[in-house]
C-alpha cells in the first residue's frame, strides 16, 4: 500500500516553493501565480 502524504496548509507549501527557487509572478483574486527562474 502507498503511504498517505501529510496535509500541508496554503503557507506551508507557499514556503516550500519558496525554498525550490520560485517567486510570485502575478495574482488574480486568491489564485497565487508562482514562477521559476526559467519562467516554469
Amino acid at each position: 500500500m502507498s503511504e498517505k502524504l501529510p496535509k500541508l496548509n496554503a503557507k506551508e507549501i507557499i514556503a516550500v516553493l519558496e525554498k525550490l527557487g520560485f517567486s510570485l509572478s502575478r495574482q488574480s483574486g486568491s489564485h497565487k501565480i508562482y514562477k521559476n527562474n526559467q519562467g516554469i
